[in-house]
């Protein structure tokens, strides 16, 4: 997850280091072209899950293009010479599930990345961490145009801060909130 996908279409089986449950991005594709990752952020190794390493072991397994060299998501229009191509939309089941979920059938590659930024800062991933999940250089790329506070968060903190500050009252919480729209006091 977070991975660009000019970087996702562009792993190979080598890529996956399943001793010490990592990978490394060493490429990326653009426009169909095979080139070098651009940063040295980049280059690093990103952790991998182990039910994930599970899952790609059994499917490196079973693959019919499952050799070192071979891409991780190979074309089968292709006979796996090269990876599946990358398009700006997601494929028609995503496509399926975005209609039925009432966000529409437009569905890009590049909000996953977005979701999965936030969900690291609602689970209250350090911002440096999040930075290097997503392989950003600059870190006010992560927070300032990825992450998102979710509203749940938002409500959580306001809540803390506002219980430091205004005294405890033996009103209930739903009368208070009432007193407060009406401007009367219990």
């Amino acid at each position: 997850m977070g991975l660009r996908c000019s970087k996702r279409f562009a792993l190979k089986w080598e890529d996956i280091h399943w001793e010490e449950l990592s990978r490394s991005v060493r490429r990326a594709i653009v426009d169909g072209v095979v080139g070098d990752v651009n940063t040295k952020y980049s280059e690093s190794r990103l952790p991998l899950d182990p039910a994930l390493a599970e899952t790609l072991f059994n499917w490196n397994r079973k693959s019919l293009f499952g050799r070192d060299n071979d891409w991780l998501l190979p074309s089968a229009h292709e006979a796996g010479e090269n990876p599946t191509a990358v398009g700006q939309n997601v494929g028609k089941a995503d496509q399926t599930a975005g209609a039925a979920a009432q966000i529409g059938t437009e569905i890009g590659w590049h909000p996953f990345r977005h979701t999965y930024s936030s969900m690291l800062r609602q689970l209250g991933v350090d911002a440096k961490v999040q930075q290097e999940l997503l392989r950003h250089a600059d870190a006010g790329t992560t927070l300032n145009l990825y992450s998102q506070a979710i509203s749940e968060q938002k409500r959580s903190a306001h809540s803390a801060v506002l219980r430091t500050v205004l005294p405890p009252t033996e009103v209930g919480e739903s009368q208070a909130i009432g007193h407060f729209w009406t401007g009367t006091r219990g």
